[in-house]
C-alpha cells in the first residue's frame, strides 16, 4: 500500500524498536528484506524506551 496518507510497510520500520521488539518475540528469526535480521536491527535502536502495557 502506498498513498499520501499511508505506506505499508512503513519505510522506516527497521528504525523503530516498538515495531521490532514484538516482531522478534513473535518470530526470533524474522528478517526485514534488504535490511537484515530484526534482532540485529533492534540492537541498533539505542535510546528508544519501550514500556510494556498490561490490558
Amino acid at each position: 500500500i502506498a498513498s499520501p496518507a499511508l505506506t505499508v510497510p512503513h519505510p522506516r520500520l527497521h528504525e523503530r524498536a516498538f515495531v521490532l521488539l514484538p516482531l522478534t518475540e513473535i518470530d526470533p528469526q524474522a528478517r526485514i528484506p534488504g535490511r537484515g535480521s530484526a534482532h540485529a536491527l533492534l540492537g541498533r535502536c539505542t535510546g528508544q524506551v519501550i514500556e510494556r502495557l498490561s490490558p
